[in-house]
């Protein structure tokens, strides 16, 4: 599987959930490869509530040059692209560790892992 086949599944899987939760939750759904207007730069998946991304994400399957969720190139993309499109929460995945990075801490990338 790619990490297109892999985006898809997981966008799936939680909009699914999304929609379960809409009440709680309030979250509109979840984006594949999602680019801002004017943008070249994309990230695998993006959560979007109140029609604006609160979470952007990295994906990193084995096949990647930079596997590791941790690596801090993976990180500094994926803190970079949430900011730049505005959302709180950035977050890498290798299918097995989650990290969940807080934009609105400072310092930085590894430092703001609030979740692995």
């Amino acid at each position: 599987m790619n990490e297109w086949g892999f985006g898809g599944e997981i966008k799936s899987w939680w909009d699914a959930e999304f929609r379960g939760h809409q009440d709680d939750w309030h979250i509109d759904r979840c984006e594949l490869e999602h680019t801002e207007e004017g943008g070249r730069q994309r990230s695998d998946l993006t959560v979007i509530r109140g029609g604006v991304p609160l979470m952007c994400g990295e994906l990193r399957l084995p096949d990647h040059d930079l596997p590791w969720p941790s690596h801090p190139d993976n990180l500094a993309d994926a803190v970079n692209k949430a900011l730049v499109r505005g959302a709180r929460w950035a977050f890498t995945s290798d299918s097995v560790t989650l990290l969940l990075v807080d934009c609105n801490k400072s310092g930085l990338p590894v430092a703001r892992v609030v979740h692995r």
